[in-house]
């Protein structure tokens, strides 16, 4: 895993600092970082190892290995989905064509 850390992040302190608001940049990065350990734990729960960890001047970046194993699941699994989805619109088309043909075939009140 490699750990990254920006040096612009110090300009930033600096500019913070100078302007009495360094608590707001605080803040914001420790939600920041907050919220990048929610993505690590659900990640790690998942199996997922991470790659890298990033600070940055305005938050924080994480990103997992894939597995080409994995990844391959999810090819698999959308290319599933977008055939399911295909159709569902064909077999939805056909029943409005159907009832719109039946309306005025049969002596029904269709409007």
């Amino acid at each position: 895993m490699r750990f990254r850390i920006d040096l612009k992040i110090f300009l930033f302190i600096i500019l913070f600092y100078l302007t009495k608001q360094i608590e707001v940049y605080a803040m914001i990065m420790f939600f920041a970082i907050i919220h990048e350990l929610g993505h690590l734990v659900a990640g790690l729960i998942l199996g997922m190892r991470p790659e890298k960890i990033e600070i940055m001047p305005y938050g924080v970046s994480i990103a997992f290995k894939l597995k080409p194993k994995d990844y391959n699941k999810k090819i698999r699994k959308g290319n599933f989905l977008e055939l399911k989805k295909i159709i569902v619109a064909t077999a939805r088309t056909n029943y409005k064509y159907d009832n719109y043909i039946n309306c005025f075939s049969n002596e029904h009140q269709c409007f």
